[in-house]
């Protein structure tokens, strides 16, 4: 049961309303934009490696939480070290098309925070996003960080 707007919610339906209404609302406060749904990278492929697979899949941390897929991270972090090359073929392919819509869902759960648990402003949201996204982004994020520490170290 939680109290919101001076009214006790308990029907589990009205419940995650109320929980999705609330969050929604911290969002909308804190962006304010609409982000562009063109996700594409760019026109040529980045052609990942599978040494690049292997650094952020060895970076993952092994535990048994899930993206809105179902697949556990476990499993993607053992895949992509024992075949990387399944992965190779799928993210170059979103590198020229696009990352796929799947990836950009999340499931969001409400964890208490402090106070009393009947008030929805003691929740914050918790998104969990696609395990596959998670490592393309890894990748993406070594390789702006290669290119920031190359830049750096050429200008100085």
């Amino acid at each position: 049961m939680l109290t919101i707007d001076n009214q006790t919610v308990s029907d589990p339906s009205n419940l995650a309303e109320k929980f999705g209404e609330f969050f929604v609302s911290k969002v909308n406060q804190l962006s304010g934009k609409h982000h562009s749904n063109d996700y594409k990278i760019g026109h040529s492929p980045l052609n990942i490696t599978i040494t690049e697979i292997k650094n952020a899949a060895g970076k993952l941390k092994s535990k048994l939480c899930q993206g809105d897929d179902g697949i556990p991270m476990k499993i993607i972090k053992d895949l992509s070290l024992a075949k990387p090359e399944i992965f190779v073929q799928i993210f170059n392919s979103c590198c020229t098309n696009g990352i796929p819509s799947a990836w950009k869902v999340a499931v969001v759960r409400p964890l208490h925070k402090k106070g009393p648990k009947d008030l929805v402003e003691n929740y914050r949201p918790i998104s969990n996003l696609s395990l596959l996204g998670k490592l393309f982004e890894k990748i993406i994020l070594a390789r702006i960080d290669a290119k920031t520490r190359w830049l750096t170290s050429t200008w100085i």
